[in-house]
């Protein structure tokens, strides 16, 4: 159990429940939005990088359980990296979510049978990157800077799985390339 407050929740690193060769770590986050609100951007993160079986927030009303929420990743090729259902009202939880275990068993045994199709070899030892370019330049001069990236990172050993390309009118100070598109990629 963690305890977090108004702000947020700190999840500590999760060294009893290694990933291993499972895709999912077999643990399910269940938390409360203090407005009622829906699962927001932080949640799916979480839930992405911790590689959660699932997440549910329980949003309070009044001091009492108003409506729930659930998330859980989808397999590679999805249209959506994952899957948000609700809301659904405090009363009905038992109902709503009857198959749960099964389609959370459902869902590892596609994702595992599909992980290891992903683009590249994993007997492959080499580094890998996705190639990251943020520039306000000219899109020419941005393209022609990832291609050149791509030779380098070719003549280095390093494997290229993916190349991003942003052209923002500002360059965040802090973020480089903007939180969001920072979340995205992860």
């Amino acid at each position: 159990m963690i305890v977090g407050d108004a702000k947020g929740i700190f999840i500590p690193e999760l060294t009893s429940h290694p990933l291993g060769r499972k895709v999912l770590r077999g643990l399910r986050l269940i938390h409360t939005h203090l407005k009622n609100e829906q699962i927001n951007q932080d949640d799916l993160t979480d839930l992405s990088l911790l590689r959660l079986d699932a997440l549910i927030a329980i949003g309070l009303r009044d001091g009492h359980a108003g409506n729930i929420y659930l998330a859980h990743l989808l397999p590679q090729g999805s249209k959506t990296p994952y899957e948000i259902s609700g809301p659904v009202p405090w009363q009905k939880i038992e109902t709503a979510f009857e198959d749960f275990d099964t389609l959370i068993a459902s869902l590892e045994n596609e994702m595992q049978s599909g992980q290891f199709g992903a683009g590249f070899d994993t007997k492959d030892k080499r580094e890998r990157a996705i190639l990251v370019n943020v520039s306000t330049g000219s899109k020419y001069d941005q393209e022609d800077s990832m291609d050149e990236l791509k030779e380098l990172a070719g003549s280095s050993n390093v494997l290229v799985l993916d190349t991003v390309l942003q052209r923002p009118k500002q360059i965040n100070p802090k973020y480089l390339m903007g939180q969001g598109k920072i979340k995205e990629l992860v």
